[in-house]
Parts: C-alpha cells; sequence; structure tokens
C-alpha cells in the first residue's frame, strides 16, 4: 500500500481530478475518484494494457457509448433492501441494463482487437429477464401498465366501470 504522504507527495488527487473531468458517466467519476495505485507488479500492469486498449479504442475512433445508460447504484442498493422502487426508476434500471447488453455484445465483436476490454465485457450482466419483467409492468413513459398485475388489471377494470357509471348519471 503507498503512503498518504507519498500520495500527496505525488499530488495524486489533482491526477485523479484530472481523469475525472473526462468521464462522462457519473458512476465512472466516482469509480476514478475511489482509484489507488497498486503496488502489485502484475495488477499495474494489467491496468496499463486494458489502458492502453482504451486509448486504441479512442484514436482509431471506435464507436462506444453508454448512453441510455442511468447510475442506477442506488435503486439497485434499495432493491437489495426491500424498498419500493418507483416505476420511473424501474424504467431507468431497464434502460441501463439494455445499455449494459449493447456494450457487452459490441466488446465481444471486437475481442481479437481488444481482449482485455472485451473480458470486462463478457462480466457484464444484462439481465434480460428482469429486463422482461420491467418491460411488462412499465411502459416508455413510466407509467405503470394493467398487466402488471392480474390484481391491477382488475382494480384497473373496476375503477374505469364504476367511472363509466358516474358519468353517464
Amino acid at each position: 500500500m503507498i503512503s498518504e504522504k507519498t500520495l500527496r507527495t505525488l499530488e495524486f488527487d489533482k491526477i485523479l481530478a484530472q481523469l475525472a473531468e473526462h468521464a462522462s458517466f457519473s458512476a465512472g467519476r466516482q469509480h476514478i475518484h475511489d482509484l489507488v495505485p497498486s503496488t502489485d507488479l502484475e495488477e499495474a500492469q494489467t491496468w496499463q494494457q486494458e489502458t492502453a486498449e482504451a486509448v486504441a479504442m479512442i484514436e482509431n475512433e471506435v464507436a462506444y457509448t453508454l448512453g441510455g445508460a442511468r447510475d442506477i447504484r442506488e435503486e439497485a442498493m434499495n432493491a437489495t433492501r426491500g424498498v419500493i422502487i418507483d416505476a420511473s426508476d424501474l424504467l431507468d434500471i431497464r434502460y441501463t441494463l439494455r445499455r449494459a447488453g449493447l456494450v457487452q455484445r459490441d466488446l465481444h465483436k471486437i475481442r481479437h482487437e481488444y481482449p482485455l476490454l472485451a473480458e470486462w465485457g463478457a462480466e457484464i450482466d444484462e439481465c434480460a429477464e428482469l429486463q422482461k419483467d420491467i418491460a411488462r409492468s412499465i411502459d416508455d413513459s413510466g407509467e405503470v401498465k394493467d398487466s402488471a398485475s392480474p390484481r391491477l388489471a382488475i382494480i384497473r377494470r373496476d375503477l374505469k366501470q364504476a367511472f363509466d357509471r358516474l358519468q353517464s348519471k
């Protein structure tokens, strides 16, 4: 472990701040601020190789975007604690998982040119079943669909019938 004094001498916090300015995704910026140098030679060399691959992707203008992804860490933590998640947050989760699947497939396509980054991509789980469940329950405007549950469909049907009866009086 590198000492705090050494990190201050190297102005490591300023290096991280400069790097974070180039991150377009809030979770990426947070990850950058959490970075610490490695004292393990093999790990440091792997990180350098991964960085070299990422730089090569940029230099070769490989199309790559996280567009549509949201920072869903808080929602994911809430879900693990049993907290009810808003429909709009579920929609954000669905969009982010969809983007994760696209990233995974994109990195797989270029695995021969960028093998280390492709390894990262192979670890991405797009949670296809969860995406389907959310799509079945939440429409693209973030509203809960009648099909979200049989009970909800019955309640909404009954409410509509009662409203229609009131309107006809």
